[in-house]
C-alpha cells in the first residue's frame, strides 16, 4: 500500500478512496492534464486481477473438496447392506460449509 502511495495515484474515488487519477476524468479528455495518476488504470486491473484470481482459486479447492468427499463416500457404498439406502450426508454439508 505504501508503494501505490509513492506512485501518487492512490486518491479518493467516486465513493471510496482508490486508485485513481487526479482530477478525475482526466485520461478520457484530452483537453484536461493529469496532475497525478495518469496510469492509475494498469494499477486497477492488477488490484482486481489479483482479487479475482483469489476469489477464483478458492472456489476451485472447494470444489475438490466437495468432489473428493463424494468419492469417499461413493466408495463407501460397496459396504452397504442390501436394501440400505445410500447417505451422501457429508458431500451435502461440505458443499454447504464451503457456500
Amino acid at each position: 500500500m505504501v508503494r501505490i502511495i509513492s506512485f501518487g495515484i492512490f486518491h479518493t474515488a467516486l465513493f471510496n478512496c482508490f486508485l485513481t487519477e487526479i482530477p478525475y476524468g482526466c485520461e478520457d479528455n484530452p483537453e484536461v492534464a493529469c496532475a497525478r495518476g495518469e496510469k492509475a488504470i494498469v494499477a486497477q486491473v492488477a488490484v482486481f486481477s489479483y482479487v479475482l484470481l483469489g476469489n477464483l482459486a478458492v472456489v476451485v479447492f472447494i470444489c475438490l473438496l466437495v468432489y473428493a468427499v463424494y468419492k469417499q463416500e461413493k466408495k463407501s457404498d460397496r459396504y452397504l447392506s442390501k436394501g440400505q439406502a445410500k447417505n451422501r450426508k457429508n458431500t451435502i454439508n461440505t458443499a454447504w460449509q464451503g457456500v
